[in-house]
């Protein structure tokens, strides 16, 4: 089984010195544009493959309406009182990941550790089964935030 989770990042540049440093990471190899920014990482951690695509810069606005989209249709589902902190979280997204975890995250939890110590880093959202986390890995909007 695949997982996906979507990195939604208000800081940048993403370091790959600091991403091979953390616990589990026995490798990282990055691959850049033209322009020299990263574009893609490849990690092997806990004995799974986990490669993480960063979005290019052309394509992020677009991504952002329908993601705050979903925010405000959530909004309507289940007023939470978290949508309005959430939206102006995402207005100052600059970077954003989508991950690939190949034979899904570990059931010890120490992939979206490292998932959630990256947000932390670098001040921003997660996106994972339909639902937003925060920066603390707490769910605060969609259906894991209902539970």
């Amino acid at each position: 089984m695949v997982d996906y989770v979507s990195l939604y990042l208000t800081r940048s540049p993403i370091e790959r010195r600091w991403i091979s440093k953390q616990i589990g990471v026995n490798h990282c190899s990055m691959e850049e544009d033209l322009l020299g920014q990263a574009k893609q990482f490849s990690l092997s951690m806990f004995g799974r493959k986990v490669v993480m695509n960063v979005m290019h810069d052309d394509e992020i606005g677009e991504h952002l309406e329908g993601f705050a989209n979903y925010v405000m249709q959530e909004q309507l589902r289940d007023p939470s009182g978290h949508s309005k902190k959430t939206l102006e979280m995402i207005d100052k997204v600059t970077t954003v990941i989508g991950c690939v975890i190949e034979e899904g995250l570990d059931a010890e939890g120490y992939i979206g550790g490292f998932l959630t110590e990256m947000v932390k880093r670098y001040k921003g959202l997660m996106f994972y089964q339909d639902t937003i986390f925060d920066s603390g890995g707490v769910p605060v909007i969609g259906p894991l935030a209902r539970k």
